[in-house]
């Protein structure tokens, strides 16, 4: 009898830590994503915001740098499914083949990179734009 409900035991716990480690692989970040040596070639950054239809156009590296650390602290977990919503920005750097990301309100991010693309949830509290939107000019589109 003890060997049973050792044997029961066993097998619950390792479903439970297959379950564990399956989901911790859907997790991710923008680093893990896009590689530091992509990101070293972008000198240019055009940025989108929806709600009122206009532009912003970076060349200064500093502040590239700066909306790149608001990106790699964003936590993200994979979505299996397409996101609705409306988006929020879009950012495209250039050279154009490196990355580029559309957010979309409910916190979740559309990432297209040389490799591959996908929807995921931003899953911490790391909403890229937040602190330097004031700092930037920003352009009507129409």
């Amino acid at each position: 009898m003890k060997r049973i409900i050792r044997f029961f035991v066993a097998v619950v716990i390792v479903v439970f830590s297959i379950g564990f480690i399956l989901n911790q692989a859907q997790y991710t970040s923008f680093t893990d994503l896009v590689p530091e040596k992509e990101l070293s070639k972008i000198d240019r950054m055009i940025i989108d915001r929806y709600s009122d239809d206009v532009r912003v156009s970076i060349t200064d590296k500093d502040v590239i740098r700066k909306i790149i650390g608001d990106f790699s602290k964003m936590k993200l977990k994979k979505v299996d499914h397409t996101v609705g919503g409306n988006g929020l920005y879009a950012v495209r750097p250039y050279p154009s083949d490196v990355f580029g990301i559309e957010l979309i309100e409910g916190n979740y991010v559309w990432i297209k990179t040389k490799y591959k693309s996908g929807f995921f949830e931003i899953v911490n509290d790391e909403i890229p734009f937040r602190s330097i939107e004031e700092d930037l000019y920003w352009e009507s589109r129409r």
